[in-house]
């Protein structure tokens, strides 16, 4: 039996569910790196950098997903996704800044990417609440 063809509302339905996933994940991971470092220290800790390397890591890397999602037909959808592009690029900016300054042990550069992360999020997040959608 062949595939059901998926319509318009089908694609779009996928679409959205596949950016929510995606957006609910880089929040966890956001939400448990901000428990495990409540506030901007850089701590001497020997597991500190590889802990926020990682978290730095996955979060560039959902956010390349997040990215490469193609959007449906529509000219309210090309228009959407260059907003959810630009605040992805700042996020992802953002992360790579954060991991220099883990990996260079630049202390003031870690509390700037500290500081940034949260609007830089919001800021992805509101990208994704198009009302167009």
């Amino acid at each position: 039996m062949p595939p059901t063809p998926i319509d318009g509302r089908g694609l779009f339905r996928e679409f959205l569910t596949a950016q929510r996933q995606l957006l609910d994940q880089l929040k966890a991971r956001q939400d448990q790196f901000l428990l495990d470092h409540p506030n901007r220290t850089f701590s001497q800790d020997a597991s500190f950098r590889p802990a926020v390397a990682k978290f730095i890591d996955q979060s560039v890397c959902l956010a390349g997903e997040l990215r490469a999602i193609p959007a449906p037909p529509g000219p309210q959808f090309s228009e959407a996704a260059g907003s959810e592009t630009a605040a992805l690029d700042r996020y992802i900016a953002l992360l790579q800044a954060g991991r220099r300054a883990v990996v260079t042990r630049n202390v003031t550069q870690y509390q700037a990417f500290y500081d940034g992360l949260g609007a830089a999020f919001d800021a992805v997040q509101k990208s994704f609440q198009n009302p167009l959608r």
